[in-house]
């Protein structure tokens, strides 16, 4: 799956960010809305 890229991504906006935790949780409540 595109898991991968999404780790990658989340990371990324991770380091932009410097606040990891807020991040997964939007990449989580998004990632459910597709689901």
């Amino acid at each position: 799956m595109m898991w991968r890229l999404v780790r990658s991504r989340i990371l990324m906006m991770a380091q932009k960010r410097k606040n990891i935790w807020r991040v997964i949780l939007e990449h989580y409540l998004s990632f459910s809305a597709l689901v």
